[in-house]
């Protein structure tokens, strides 16, 4: 049995390395350090105009959940969350619906209900296949005590 010849290596050429800008190896301290964000005059958290609302925010709650929970940053991934699975059917503008539903620690999801109907069925039944559809939510913040949260959502169709 003859021995199978094994290759050599064969040399490559050094990659271009990108330029570093000149902030790239700045000290923490100086003064290239940038600022923080500024938040939104209307934060998107109430909804802003993407079809999904908790109704209008007023002293740092929000009308759909409870006013014990004051995690905006969760509220933020909730709605976007649903709304990447919301496939809005065409209707007249002024369409809406309002859709109870409890999150579970764990972010499980169950006792979607339509509590308020749009009187259109495809409508209500896109809403309501938006949440089947998310179901799990990420997991309730560490910080809120109880054990799950229920959410009043209004899907709208502008």
């Amino acid at each position: 049995m003859a021995a199978t010849p094994v290759p050599k290596p064969q040399p490559t050429a050094p990659q271009a390395q990108q330029p570093l800008s000149e902030n790239a190896m700045a000290a923490p301290d100086s003064k290239v350090t940038p600022e923080p964000a500024r938040p939104d005059p209307q934060p998107a958290s109430t909804g802003g105009g993407r079809g999904l609302s908790l109704g209008e925010q007023s002293s740092g709650s929000f009308p759909g959940v409870p006013a014990d929970f004051h995690f905006s940053y969760y509220i933020e991934r909730m709605l976007a969350l649903i709304e990447s699975r919301w496939y809005k059917p065409a209707v007249t503008a002024g369409t809406a619906a309002r859709v109870r539903f409890r999150i579970h620690r764990d972010g499980r999801v169950d006792g979607i209900e339509l509590e308020e109907g749009s009187g259109v069925p495809s409508f209500d039944r896109a809403a309501l296949r938006a949440l089947y559809a998310a179901n799990p939510l990420p997991p309730l913040p560490p910080a809120y005590g109880k054990p799950n949260l229920t959410v009043h959502l209004r899907f709208s169709s502008e």
